[in-house]
């Protein structure tokens, strides 16, 4: 008889993660949660409404009825990791989460490389730019002429360096935001290899008991909590036990020797340390641009563009190559905003290298 293992997480804080698990048949799988009703084979006392205990789901279950959080594992494979408003309003069947605006970009980032995007980002805005402008040519002849190129001048030169400066603030913000995240997950790495080197001080015992903790918490912010970033899924609950295991090893180790002391004091820091640029990792992982900048972004381009049709020259080649110009200028500041705003997602994306080298190499040994 082949069996299922549910996971249910409520997190509430790094500290307040609670899990509970259940064991059924696969036929029987049940899902629950800490938010239903009271029934006496519940983990948490309560079943969640719609979720019946004593018969299958039919594999993904219907956006109505997911719990808050569901880890569901078979055979030690995490099928569906995710919560209901992590997968946003709508879910396929056959396990694959629905699209709503929110995750599309980090769609597009994980799915497309940054050529494409170009491609597709620069490429449409020239060609829709000099579409626009060959119809407007062909609809009112007389623009050709100029007639109205010392007021179009001055309203073009006047948005394009209120839109410029303003995209260019934003491209400079995202390019620095995504070097603080290298800095930071480099950080945290450096502490980790740090309480691994500390431990060799330490007797034995306290050291394997150390280096496993770690080792797992390593394991897990590269094989679990970096797929959820980068998803846009950050969650504290993935590497959470195992930070609590090496801070219980540590609170529970009492030094003898003056040097182990000082070893001691060094490996609580660079674990708090190692706690606190996590936080940091996992904010980053949050952050995006402001749906305001957003806005003013695509506004400022949707205005600037087109007010290049109203500039006039009697040469057509002169005007097309003008026009696909400050296009193409603009979609690729625009194609650098969407790729820089995820620091995660893309083949610009911080990369968890720093996990696996250094003193940190020896826990991805064969």
């Amino acid at each position: 008889m082949a069996y299922a293992r549910y996971t249910v997480s409520t997190e509430r804080s790094p500290a307040e993660s609670v899990t509970s698990e259940r064991r059924a048949t696969a036929p029987e799988a049940g899902l629950w949660t800490d938010a239903c009703r009271t029934e006496p084979e519940c983990p948490t006392g309560r079943r969640l409404p719609g979720a019946d205990p004593r018969r299958g789901t039919g594999g993904v279950p219907a956006p109505s009825v997911l719990p808050a959080r569901v880890g569901r594992s078979l055979g030690g494979v995490n099928l569906f990791p995710y919560t209901r408003g992590d997968l946003g309003s709508d879910a396929l069947w056959g396990g694959v989460p629905g699209l709503d605006s929110a995750h599309m970009s980090l769609w597009l980032l994980n799915h497309f490389s940054t050529f494409t995007l170009a491609v597709f980002t620069v490429g449409g805005t020239v060609l829709a730019a000099v579409a626009g402008s060959l119809l407007l040519r062909r609809r009112y002849p007389s623009v050709a002429h100029g007639e109205h190129n010392d007021m179009v001048g001055v309203t073009l030169g006047m948005f394009g360096a209120i839109y410029g400066i303003i995209l260019a603030f934003v491209i400079v913000t995202l390019w620095t935001q995504l070097e603080d995240t290298q800095t930071i997950v480099a950080s945290e790495a450096t502490d980790a290899a740090l309480i691994t080197r500390d431990a060799a001080a330490f007797p034995a015992s306290v050291q394997t008991r150390l280096d496993s903790a770690m080792s797992a918490y390593v394991h897990a912010v590269v094989e679990d909590q970096w797929p959820r970033m980068r998803a846009g899924h950050p969650s504290y609950g993935a590497t959470e036990t195992h930070l609590q295991a090496a801070f219980h090893v540590l609170q529970t180790y009492d030094p003898k020797s003056q040097q182990q002391q000082v070893f001691y004091e060094q490996a609580v820091g660079h674990l708090d340390d190692v706690a606190s640029q996590r936080r940091a990792r996992i904010t980053m992982a949050r952050q995006e641009l402001p749906p305001l900048l957003q806005a003013l972004a695509i506004g400022g381009a949707l205005v600037l563009v087109p007010l290049t049709f109203l500039y006039g020259m009697r040469k057509l080649r002169v005007q097309i190559l003008f026009v696909a110009s400050v296009a193409g200028l603009v979609g690729f500041s625009l194609l650098l905003v969407f790729v820089l705003d995820r620091p995660f997602a893309g083949d610009l994306s911080v990369s968890p290298a720093p996990y696996r080298e250094g003193a940190l190499a020896q826990y991805w040994a064969k």
